[in-house]
């Protein structure tokens, strides 16, 4: 999946929504400062907001999104490299020359 279309999804969904859709098992916040909190391969995910209204991630959140984040630069890096049929680029134009 492209980065721009888990954006689109993103802006259409809540990001439980977009968690389940993943196959994230999303579970109901306990308290009235919780925002999301989910089942992750590292166990118990939460993100909560303190008493400043700050954003704040437990170990495990953390670690999902860093996964998440580096399989999108992934993605992105490697749909950078294809190159469509009969484009061609000054680099690749100078080296049949």
């Amino acid at each position: 999946m492209e980065t721009n279309e888990i954006r689109d999804i993103l802006a259409k969904t809540t990001p439980g929504e977009w968690l389940e859709g993943q196959g994230a098992q999303v579970r109901r916040p306990t308290n009235p400062y919780e925002v999301l909190r989910f089942d992750a391969p590292g166990g118990l995910a939460m993100v909560w907001r303190n008493k400043r209204n700050l954003l704040n991630w437990s170990e495990a959140a953390r670690v999902e999104y860093r996964q998440g984040l580096e399989a999108n630069q992934q993605d992105a890096s490697q749909d950078e490299r294809k190159e469509t049929p009969g484009s061609h680029t000054k680099s690749s134009e100078a080296r049949r020359a």
